[in-house]
């Protein structure tokens, strides 16, 4: 954000930290299942996570965290979130890479010159495995 549309540092770093805040406030009572809900639409090229993203490719930013968000929203299914559901079901069905073509369908695939697509696919994949072997959903 800062170099891509000159936002001040120092006033992204605040609004990072009052969300920071605002996650660990258990007063405030938002849940995981708020936050996360509705996938489809954050994993949108425009959206929070996806549209994230590709601006870090376009900057030259590592998104470590980023990749953890796109797994985590691959395999996140809280009941009565349909839309969750569904890509959770096509991504434990066709796989990560399909899932991504299909629901992240700007994040281009030819070009993985930083190993994006193995490492989202490595995240996935291991907390599916957890989740099998625990026989529940694991939060990351």
């Amino acid at each position: 954000m800062h170099k891509e549309h000159g936002v001040d540092i120092a006033e992204l770093l605040d609004h990072c930290y009052d969300l920071l805040d605002r996650f660990t406030n258990k007063l405030l009572g938002d849940t995981i299942a708020r936050v996360g809900r509705d996938t489809q639409r954050k994993l949108n090229k425009e959206d929070r996570i996806v549209g994230a993203l590709n601006l870090c490719k376009k900057m030259g930013v590592e998104a470590k965290y980023l990749y953890v968000a796109v797994a985590a929203g691959l395999r996140f299914a809280p009941e009565g979130d349909d839309s969750s559901i569904e890509i959770a079901n096509f991504t434990k069905e066709n796989g990560v890479k399909a899932a991504l073509e299909k629901f992240a369908d700007t994040l281009d695939m030819a070009d993985d010159a930083n190993g994006w697509f193995e490492k989202i696919k490595a995240i996935s994949d291991e907390r599916q495995k957890i989740t099998e072997e625990n026989g529940k959903i694991l939060s990351l």
